[in-house]
């Protein structure tokens, strides 16, 4: 949140838009359960990853 509320500071001094995303993953806490956190986190930071590299190829 505090990264968002820097982007948020950011866009009203600019007037730059942006766009916030929220998704759901199904069965997610199986991978922290079965695989621990780090795995978890892992798995997050990747899909993020995935995400943002597809979106930014619509834009």
């Amino acid at each position: 949140m505090p990264q968002l509320d820097r982007i948020v500071e950011h866009t009203n001094l600019t007037g730059d838009p942006f766009a916030v995303m929220i998704a759901d993953m199904d069965h997610f806490k199986q991978i922290n359960d079965s695989h621990s956190h780090a795995s978890g986190n892992a798995v997050l930071i990747e899909t993020a990853k995935q995400l943002g590299e597809s979106l930014r190829a619509l834009i």
